[in-house]
């Protein structure tokens, strides 16, 4: 295996970690203090302000503390791997890209990470003032980046899985191919 593999199934393990420590621990916890509503992070659609005051409340002074004591250091690593992973994968998966199609790429996989650091910075100011001092400016904010996180996220993740399923059915042809020469 040559170093870039190495160095990308590494980056996939580590991204893996990270969100099954995320999907498994940290957010299911918060969920409970929340009295089963999702944390901000992973609303597709984003929040109202009165649904972050609401979330923000029913969480309370020890569940704030725990997203900024866990949530926020898991989520502060996560957008990174995520984005290194995809910006080895994509151009990997779309190798005649040609320079302009591989810059595409490129900013497809790091676009998710900017909103999400952009989303992570505003909720934990919102953790941080609680539902009292909750500005509707910040919840806006966090909420269009929790959007746009979501949407070149998912762009990334459809265009990586277009890449695999080509690179899968590229694969079974030739060997097809091989099969009936």
């Amino acid at each position: 295996m040559t170093r870039p593999e190495v160095a990308f199934w590494a980056l996939l393990a580590a991204t893996a970690a990270v969100f099954l420590a995320m999907a498994f621990w940290s957010v299911p916890r918060l969920e409970d203090h929340a009295s089963g509503d999702l944390p901000f992070d992973v609303r597709l659609l984003g929040y109202s302000y009165e649904e972050a005051r609401d979330y923000l409340a029913r969480l309370g002074r020890e569940g704030r503390i725990f997203y900024l004591n866990v949530q926020w250091r898991l989520d502060s690593v996560f957008p990174a791997l995520l984005a290194l992973t995809l910006g080895f994968a994509l151009p990997w998966l779309y190798p005649g890209a040609g320079p302009w199609g591989r810059a595409v790429l490129i900013v497809l996989a790091y676009a998710g990470a900017v909103f999400d650091y952009v989303e992570n910075y505003h909720i934990a100011s919102m953790m941080i003032a609680g539902p009292d001092l909750l500005t509707q400016d910040t919840v806006a904010a966090a909420s269009r980046a929790s959007i746009l996180k979501w949407v070149f996220d998912g762009l990334a993740f459809m265009v990586c899985l277009i890449g695999v399923l080509r690179l899968v059915s590229g694969a079974g042809r030739r060997r097809k191919r091989s099969v009936n020469s």
